[in-house]
């Protein structure tokens, strides 16, 4: 499977506390105000950086099957 991690830092920041999140709290719990909020981000750049919230997990569940594999 290939697998290639977001390259700008915020990015990157936005997957890594949104992957958390989903694991903590559940899919439908996590909204994008919470990550913005917790990451002192607007959601605009949340959006900039991501279509929508099932782009973020698509990219995620990419990210973990990746390191599985590895």
């Amino acid at each position: 499977m290939k697998y290639q991690a977001p390259e700008h830092p915020t990015a990157r920041k936005i997957l890594d506390l949104a992957y958390y999140a989903f694991n903590e709290q559940g899919y439908r719990r996590v909204s994008m105000d919470l990550v913005a909020s917790r990451l002192r981000i607007s959601k605009k750049t949340i959006y900039v950086h991501f279509d929508s919230k099932e782009e973020i997990l698509e990219i995620a569940l990419n990210q973990m099957f990746f390191e599985i594999e590895q």
